[in-house]
This record gives structure tokens, C-alpha cells and sequence, in this order.
């Protein structure tokens, strides 16, 4: 299972993902921000096996062809294609001329943040082929190195990658099968946090068995819809605590019994106490 937090556990930072299609869920910033159009060699390697890529890379494949060796899977994609490549994945890439016509692409390198500023890592994987949104993909990715070139600090540049992303994002789940399917009860719990309902009550939203809804819904979003509900809680809870809410009140707000109870579960996910956590700045 993946959370989607850091653990801070006696000074040590233990680090947790997030699955692609989290991002859909969840409140992040990007910053760091690297946009390159490059041509390469035909069999020209990349090697990320020995140390890993160092950013998220979103990449549109624009001439020839690539091959990408993760794990025990090698995948070959041409012009067209879309990738998303998050930090920490391990994986080697070569280049291939098609018809005399140079590998060709455009690469956009940023890291993720949450409202902390803690770096989010995604489950490392090549996340490829978003299929009829392409199109749609490939006029951000043009729009964003034009951007880049004239102001690669603009604010327009940031909210132009965050819409890719979304679109992203969203088509991934859409091609796992579980966004539409999942959508009435993930609109629900959004609106419906507080309210201890159980999972069959969300699964019957969605017209489907408990068991076929627990399912889907931890591979779309990486965690049981429990802990799903609970993150939505956290994060209200914090923001109550920052508007100095008493954690009985916030407890009360969010769905938990009492304090205790708020405070228990808060420092089992998080690793940390709310007041700790709400003063980090």
C-alpha cells in the first residue's frame, strides 16, 4: 500500500508515494522547473539504472523512436507518444532514427510539492500512451516550451504544466478503468468527509460489490477508501488547527469521535502530532 506523506519518525524521513492518478486528488505545487526541445543520436543511451532520474520528466516523443527498459518490460514508442517518468525511477533509454529522421522530443523536468513544501514522489514507472488526448497533449507541450523560452518564470508556464498534468492524470485512470467507474463515490466522500459512512454505503454509489469497490479503488488511488476518507480529514484538521480551532472541535468537524481519538490516528499516519505538524513552516 502507498501513503502519501513523509513519515518524520525520530529524525529520520522515510519516503512514500503516490500513485500517477493521486494527483487528481490531492493539493500540490511544482517548482524547479526545466523545459528543453532536443534531437539525439541514433543509439544514443541514457542511463538512469545505476542512480535514477533526479526530476519528474513529462515527454513527448516529436521524431524516430525510443526504448525504454524498466524492470523486466522494455517499451518502444514513436513520434506522438506522451511519458510521464517520475523522480527515483530506475530505467535506460535508447534513441532510433526512423527513415534518416532523428529521435526528436520535448522534456519538461519540475519536482512536486505539498502545501508544506515537502517533496510528493510518485510511484516510480513509465507512464505512457494517453491515447485520443495525444492531440490535446502535444499543443501543452508546445505552448510550454515557447513559454519557457520567452519566460521560464512566468506564472502562465506553471498553471499551463499543472492543467497537463491534470489531463494526464485523468486519462491514466480513465485507461486503468477505475476513474469513471470509481467517480460518484470519490465526488461523494469529497463533499461527505465527515460523515462515517461505511464502505458498502460508498459502494453501492457506484453500483458495484464491497469487494469489487475495494478493489478498484486501491488500484486507482493507492489506498483503501478509508484511508482515502482519512486524508481528506487530515488535511481539513490541519487547517482547522492553523484558525485555532481546539482539537475537540476539530475532531468533531472532521468526522472522528473526540480528540483522542483525532490525535491517535493523526500521529499513526503521519508519523508526527498535529501541532508538530501544523507548525512546520
Amino acid at each position: 500500500m502507498y501513503t502519501i506523506q513523509y513519515n518524520i519518525i525520530r529524525g529520520v524521513v522515510k519516503i512514500q508515494y503516490k500513485i500517477f492518478s493521486q494527483l487528481l486528488y490531492n493539493d500540490f505545487n511544482i517548482g524547479n522547473i526545466k523545459v528543453a526541445k532536443s534531437f539525439f543520436k541514433s543509439t544514443e543511451t541514457a542511463d538512469y539504472i545505476k542512480n535514477g532520474r533526479k526530476q519528474n520528466l513529462l515527454h513527448l516523443i516529436t521524431s524516430g523512436e525510443r526504448e525504454y527498459k524498466f524492470k523486466d518490460r522494455t517499451i518502444k514508442l514513436k513520434k506522438g507518444a506522451v511519458l510521464f517518468i517520475p523522480d527515483n525511477t530506475y530505467y535506460l533509454t535508447t534513441s532510433y532514427d526512423i527513415d534518416d529522421i532523428s529521435c526528436g522530443g520535448i522534456g519538461i523536468c519540475f519536482d512536486i510539492f505539498d502545501p508544506d513544501g515537502n517533496i510528493i514522489y510518485i510511484e516510480p514507472d513509465i507512464y505512457y500512451e494517453w491515447g485520443e488526448r495525444k492531440e490535446k497533449a502535444t499543443d501543452y507541450f508546445e505552448s510550454i516550451n515557447n513559454l519557457y523560452k520567452y519566460s521560464p518564470e512566468a506564472f502562465t508556464l506553471k498553471i499551463t504544466i499543472l492543467k497537463l498534468l491534470h489531463t494526464l492524470a485523468k486519462t491514466q485512470s480513465v485507461l486503468n478503468g477505475n476513474y469513471s467507474l470509481l467517480e460518484p463515490a470519490l465526488n461523494f466522500i469529497a463533499e461527505h468527509y465527515n460523515e462515517n459512512l461505511s464502505v458498502s454505503q460508498y459502494a453501492k454509489l457506484c453500483k458495484i460489490s464491497e469487494s469489487h469497490f475495494r478493489k478498484k479503488f486501491t488500484e486507482c488511488m493507492g489506498i483503501s477508501p478509508i484511508d482515502y476518507r482519512n486524508e481528506i480529514r487530515f488535511r481539513k484538521a490541519k487547517l482547522l488547527y492553523q484558525k485555532n480551532y481546539t482539537l475537540q472541535e476539530i475532531a468533531e468537524k472532521v468526522g472522528f469521535s473526540d480528540a483522542s481519538y483525532l490525535s491517535k490516528m493523526y500521529k499513526r499516519h503521519t508519523g508526527t502530532s498535529l501541532k508538530a505538524d501544523s507548525e512546520i513552516v
